[in-house]
């Protein structure tokens, strides 16, 4: 059942204020305290993005993750996705985005709540995050919302603008021995978690010696055990236990790890160096960004640090043009100007 934005409405007049939350089809229940909505400024940056965008989008790319049929009622899709549009757009955590969204009255009108209603635990945003929505529907939440800006008149450049930014990895850089201990020591016990009987069939942990003359190689044949005794006793694994494995088979799998140039974390495996500038690096990841000249975001890759620009610049063209956006100029800097480019 699409979320409904509910706003007391009163019998006499509605006042110039209030007109723009009061939409027929967006109503919020009768409540006493929702008179306190009145407070909300009609140029309220959250008034004017419900006013573009409908986020009933959600629960279309979402349905397949959902029993129709049996279990619990689960919150609501699009509730939990305007969370998570406020929490990015305000850069908070899911226990802050919650105690935060608990006293503020313009975050409760977005979700579509009274603002005496109580919010889902911060548990769920990660749930529905991960296993709901999944990295994979990004992209088809950015091709709605962009295909909405159009059809309201927002784009009227045909402009994009190319360019980079970077994120931090989670983990710092670790040495090669220090990603084999750290992946095999997260397979071992997430296995012996969720499977306390299996402990004492895994192998063991090696016990090496300070500077010992071929620990990396020790580790990583232990690894590679360790992995295989896991698929052996647990051929249906799945969750977070697959997750382990996958990382665990990337890190044995991967030829230049010993020689300190493959994965350097075995918390944030995809992660690379990159150069932020001719004399300072990070270690992390590149986001890559088209955007028109209204600033709204077209098209987005994600890549390890190292990844050169220019090499994105045909996949961020395409993903702009896809969701209809036409293109007569592109702006980018040097970093973009290969040949084929």
């Amino acid at each position: 059942m699409p979320l409904r934005h509910r706003v007391l409405m009163y019998n006499k007049k509605k006042t110039k204020e209030l007109e723009p939350l009061l939409q027929p089809s967006k109503q919020i229940t009768a409540s006493f305290h929702a008179e306190l909505y009145k407070l909300i400024p009609v140029d309220h940056p959250l008034c004017k993005i419900n006013e573009i965008v409908d986020f009933t989008f959600i629960h279309e790319l979402v349905r397949s993750s959902y029993c129709e049929h049996y279990g619990r009622p689960a919150n609501e899709p699009e509730l939990l996705f305007r969370l998570l549009f406020l929490q990015v757009l305000y850069n908070l955590s899911d226990e802050r985005i919650i105690q935060e969204t608990q006293v503020n009255l313009a975050y409760k009108w977005f979700l579509g709540l009274n603002p005496e209603d109580t919010l889902p635990d911060p548990s769920q945003l990660s749930r529905f995050r991960n296993h709901r929505l999944g990295a994979g529907a990004v992209d088809e939440v950015l091709k709605s919302v962009v295909r909405q800006c159009i059809e309201k008149g927002l784009v009227k450049s045909k402009t994009i603008i190319v360019d980079s930014t970077y994120t931090l990895a989670v983990s710092p850089k670790q040495k090669p021995l220090e990603v084999l201990r750290d992946a095999a020591k997260r397979l071992f016990r997430i296995v012996v978690k969720k499977h306390p009987k299996l402990e004492k069939k895994l192998p063991r942990l090696p016990e090496l010696k300070k500077d010992q003359e071929g620990a990396e190689k020790i580790m990583l044949h232990y690894l590679a055990e360790l992995g295989e005794t896991v698929e052996t006793l647990l051929p249906d694994h799945e969750g977070s236990i697959s997750e382990k494995i996958k990382v665990a088979k990337a890190i044995v799998e991967d030829e230049r790890l010993l020689a300190n140039k493959g994965i350097m974390s075995a918390i944030d495996p995809d992660a690379r160096f990159g150069w932020k500038s001719n004399t300072k690096s990070f270690f992390g990841y590149k986001e890559h960004i088209a955007m028109t000249d209204e600033e709204i975001i077209t098209a987005v890759e994600v890549t390890g640090g190292s990844t050169d620009d220019g090499n994105q610049f045909k996949e961020l063209l395409n993903q702009s043009l896809d969701v209809g956006i036409e293109v007569q100029e592109v702006i980018a800097d040097t970093a973009y100007s290969g040949k084929d480019n």
